[in-house]
């Protein structure tokens, strides 16, 4: 009976076995139970990162049935070492086997932009023109799957590093040495498998207890001493080599860079680290992801929170604050006037006060009484509550937002929440609604803009043909307050939004001011997983002010806007008809606007 394994990498760079099984047969029909089994084991809410494999056709099959929505890579050391021996055997000479994989073969999968890979493939099909036989072999068998193992494809995939399965081989031979043998009884194979495993999690926690206790004093200086103890030593080592690569770089880094490692690693790059230094600031762990962060393991362990790293600098610039407001009122103007140009310098309407120097006498305006300034506004308005976001309200016309929302629609509002307006407001909304904490706004960041790197052909209908990198750049961002160009942009953002969490997403607005105009529309999933069969929850959106999102709850049941055209001209067939179950809905809508 074969022996399948599925494996597993650690922060650390170990790997660990997810699940064993004794299969009856190498069919696509045995594939898809073990992946069924696999599914019921880690969850229907959760998805793996990627899964890699050999070319086994009946394997691939049944992982585009159970795993619909999880990216799937080929081994590139087994292709390679499988084009190597075949054109060795068409030529009957290793030579010209080694010189094929090392030479045109080595650019071809190697390619980091769609041009390279065409130069390559152009060249190849030049230079071994003559060859039909090898120009056929490495098409029909390989480049049809170029997505899954050409680096200008997996460079779009998070696959923290690993784009072979030799890790598989490396945790086949572990389980082997307790073996010992091909054959035995189950109950047997059982217990020694069982045994290993129980040897490997104590070789885990050893290395994942050192991460968090060794703090190694090369990864003390800038730019990774924020994180030093924070995240795995592998982490830390991979972020030193990019920090490396960034220097030989040099002045051409941000346009060398290419950026992979934030899609593939979830992790910095050369530009962003080389930016860290040149602001003296260093990475924060809310740069890292999440995966490189988890450093314990084991059932009633509670991963403890992420602490900020900001922490102590947080606590110094409260004291400043405190310092401030009970200085002179010219000093509090000086203060408030530097912070605001340091987080807003796109508000070109905050301006020094005009002069007057031909002035006779005192005004005869005697009223001491002045308006307040838009960050005093602004500042008010948040510290009522401490400086956190407002609460749930369950009485709307609290809202003072209320002359921004749709008049029809506020009948039908039960609770609103506002959330900090530092520029990922739409976001935060995000990370409210789905993760429960809005200050978790660099994960929606992240999830988003993963959603929309893995399937680019889907969303660059959406986003526009050639913009779709140029966004996933905008949604990435990671460094706090931010500026219009990092902006939630509406409807485009709430595609990727809708599809990877399976919701309704419905924006509301009216889009008095100050420049943009936003429609009531409502965006579904664009495809759906495998087994989906409608949206199971409805996340309510506003715009307000023309540049502030604000998150709000409907009763049951209550008026649909229409559905956004966009997804009725690009959604895939596995959502055909979505838009069908929510007609009441929308009938409800045209009577109540009309």
């Amino acid at each position: 009976m074969p022996f399948f394994e599925i494996v597993g990498v650690t922060p650390t760079n170990q790997n660990f076995l997810v699940g064993y099984f004794f299969m009856r047969d190498e069919c696509t029909a045995s594939y898809r139970w073990l992946l069924q089994r696999l599914r019921e084991l880690i969850g229907f809410d959760k998805e793996p990162s990627v899964f890699i494999s050999d070319r086994d056709l009946g394997l691939c099959a049944a992982l585009r049935e159970v795993f619909p929505g999880t990216s799937h890579l080929l081994c590139l050391w087994h292709i390679n070492r499988d084009v190597e021996a075949k054109v060795t055997k068409m030529f009957g000479n290793k030579t010209v086997g080694v010189s094929f994989r090392a030479g045109r073969w080595f650019k071809i999968v190697n390619a980091t932009t769609q041009a390279e890979y065409d130069r390559a493939l152009t060249a190849m099909q030049v230079r071994w023109g003559k060859y039909l036989e090898v120009i056929q072999y490495v098409q029909r068998t390989w480049l049809c799957h170029k997505e899954k193992f050409v680096k200008f494809w997996t460079n779009q995939v998070l696959h923290f590093g690993n784009t072979t399965n030799c890790r598989l081989e490396s945790q086949h031979s572990a389980v082997k040495t307790w073996l010992e043998s091909s054959t035995g009884a189950l109950d047997t194979v059982w217990a020694r498998v069982h045994c290993h495993i129980g040897n490997r999690i104590i070789q885990i926690r050893n290395d994942l207890e050192a991460s968090r206790s060794k703090i190694g004093q090369m990864y003390r200086q800038l730019p990774l001493s924020r994180i030093n103890g924070k995240v795995s030593q592998h982490c830390l080592k991979v972020l030193d080599n990019e920090t490396k690569r960034m220097r030989d770089l040099s002045y051409q880094v941000h346009e060398r860079c290419g950026c992979a490692m934030r899609l593939t690693h979830g992790l910095p790059c050369a530009c962003q680290i080389h930016d860290s230094i040149v602001a003296q600031t260093g990475l924060y762990s809310s740069q890292i992801h999440s995966f490189w962060k988890i450093l314990v393991i084991g059932d009633g362990v509670n991963i403890p929170e992420v602490v900020n790293d900001s922490t102590k600098e947080a606590a110094h610039f409260r004291s400043l604050i405190d310092e401030v407001m009970e200085s002179d009122p010219v000093v509090r103007r000086n203060v408030t006037r530097i912070i605001e140009e340091e987080l807003h310098p796109d508000h070109s309407h905050l301006e020094e006060p005009h002069i007057n120097l031909k002035t006779r006498g005192r005004p005869k305006r005697n009223n001491t009484r002045r308006d307040r300034s838009y960050f005093e506004h602004v500042n008010r308005q948040h510290t009522q509550h401490g400086g956190d976001p407002e609460p749930d309200l369950s009485d709307i016309s609290q809202c003072r937002y209320l002359n921004l929302l749709p008049t029809p629609m506020l009948s039908y509002i039960s609770s609103w929440k506002d959330v900090i307006g530092d520029g990922n407001c739409g976001f935060r909304c995000v990370a409210d609604f789905f993760f429960g904490d809005q200050n978790k706004w660099f994960d929606a960041r992240e999830t988003i803009a993963n959603e929309v790197a893995g399937h680019p052909d889907l969303y660059e209908r959406i986003y526009g043909l050639g913009r779709l990198w140029m966004n996933v750049e905008r949604i990435q961002w990671d460094g706090g307050a931010v500026g219009e160009r990092h902006w939630m942009v509406t409807i485009q953002d709430l595609f990727p939004i809708a599809t990877w969490f399976n919701a309704r997403v419905i924006c509301l607005g009216v889009g008095l001011v100050p420049t943009c105009y936003y429609p009531c529309i409502t965006v579904l999933p664009l495809r759906a997983r495998n087994g989906v069969r409608l949206t199971t929850r409805e996340f309510v959106i506003a715009t307000v002010g023309g540049s502030h999102f604000i998150r709000l709850d409907l009763v049951p049941d209550s008026p649909l806007p229409p559905i956004a055209g966009w997804w009725t001209q690009n959604h895939e067939d596995s959502v055909n008809g979505w838009d069908q179950a929510y007609q009441l809905r929308r009938d409800m809508w045209d009577a109540l606007v009309r």
